[in-house]
C-alpha cells in the first residue's frame, strides 16, 4: 500500500513538473521571439537614422532607388530593402518618404 502511493505521489508530481516546465518553456520562446523582433527593429531605425545623417551631408541628385536599394552616386549601396522613397521639395525645404521592408517601418523627412 505505501508503494502504491509513492508511486501515485511520483506520476503527480511528474506531470505538475511537465506541466510547469512547458509553461516556462513557453515563456521563454515568447520572450525570444519578442527580443528578436525588437532587436531587428531598433537596428532598421539606426539604418533609417544614419541614412537621414548621410542624406543630409550629401546631394540629393546622387542617391537613387534602384531595385529596392538606395544607391549613392550609382554604385554604392546605401541602404537596401527600401519599399517606398518619394522625394518632394517645397522651397528651400525637402520632404523624403521612406519605407522599409515593405513598409514595416516608415518614415517622413524634412531636409532644410
Amino acid at each position: 500500500m505505501k508503494k502504491s502511493m509513492v508511486l501515485i505521489e511520483l506520476v503527480f508530481a511528474l506531470a505538475i513538473f511537465s506541466i510547469i516546465a512547458l509553461y516556462s518553456m513557453n515563456i521563454v520562446l515568447n520572450i525570444t521571439n519578442k527580443n528578436h523582433t525588437l532587436s531587428n527593429d531598433l537596428e532598421n531605425i539606426l539604418k533609417l537614422e544614419a541614412t537621414r545623417l548621410f542624406i543630409q551631408k550629401h546631394p540629393l541628385s546622387s542617391i537613387n532607388l534602384i531595385n529596392g536599394n538606395l544607391i549613392y552616386n550609382g554604385e554604392n549601396l546605401l541602404l537596401n530593402n527600401v519599399s517606398k522613397y518619394n522625394i518632394s521639395k517645397n522651397g528651400d525645404q525637402t520632404s523624403i518618404y521612406i519605407c522599409l521592408e515593405e513598409d514595416s517601418l516608415c518614415q517622413n523627412w524634412i531636409i532644410k
